[in-house]
């Protein structure tokens, strides 16, 4: 199911900060590696021309900004894999990329 591992990693986070305190290491890690899967989701999700976010992420403002940034990051990206003027086989990006 997309985007249930960030879900996990995000309920996991919440446990250590319970347990060792909001601004322990293990929950920074934890809260990390939820931030880190979904971007990674939001990545995937672009390249599999998927527009909406996993329904795990509509009620975790964290989840769902981390999402559409990987969404956005992938856009970027592919907009300037296929820039004509950046893969002028100058090595520059355009004006606009750059």
């Amino acid at each position: 199911m997309r985007g249930l591992q960030a879900r996990a990693e995000l309920a996991t986070a919440r446990v250590q900060a319970a347990i060792f305190g909001q601004d322990s290491e293990q929950a920074g890690l934890a809260a990390l590696e939820a931030t880190t899967s979904a971007i990674g989701d939001g990545m995937t999700d672009f390249h599999n021309d998927c527009h909406t976010p996993p329904r795990f992420f509509m009620d975790e403002p964290q989840l769902l900004e981390a999402w559409q940034s990987g969404w956005g990051l992938a856009a970027d990206s592919h907009e300037i894999n296929h820039c004509s003027h950046c893969n002028d086989g100058t090595g520059n990006p355009c004006p606009l990329h750059g």
